[in-house]
């Protein structure tokens, strides 16, 4: 068994328990989907709410600016207003009980299996 799929089974688990698999077969887990384990993410700018599940932050401090970096996956149908949105507003990611709140400096977006992935910049 490689690690990747060590890596896997160890997050299928409830709780991201370990398990020998004799084991695991004489436990009940109950029914869990890899939606169970996604991170809720919402993109708030004015009106605009634009659900989705988390992906990845990250902090860069360039200079003077801290620049922070979510990136996030929605639905396709949310692309349209997601390009209505211009850099310079003030926009807030909510991820789990965080609310982080800055000024949009950017956006990119790349589609992945049927859906958008987008990751925003945003300064404090």
């Amino acid at each position: 068994m490689n690690s990747d799929s060590e890596f896997e089974r160890v997050l299928s688990n409830p709780d991201n328990l370990i398990v020998s698999d004799s084991l695991k077969d004489r436990l009940d887990f109950g029914q869990s989907t890899p939606e169970d384990s996604e991170v809720s993410t919402n993109f708030i700018v004015g009106e605009e709410n634009i659900p989705g599940r988390f992906r990845s932050y990250s902090i860069e401090l360039d200079s003077d600016i801290e620049e922070i970096q979510i990136s996030f996956i929605c639905q396709k149908e949310y692309l349209v207003n997601l390009l209505q949105i211009r850099a310079g507003n003030t926009c807030s990611v909510d991820v789990l009980e965080n609310n982080i709140v800055g000024t949009l400096l950017s956006m990119k977006f790349g589609f992945m299996s049927g859906e958008i992935q987008a990751t925003v910049s945003l300064s404090q």
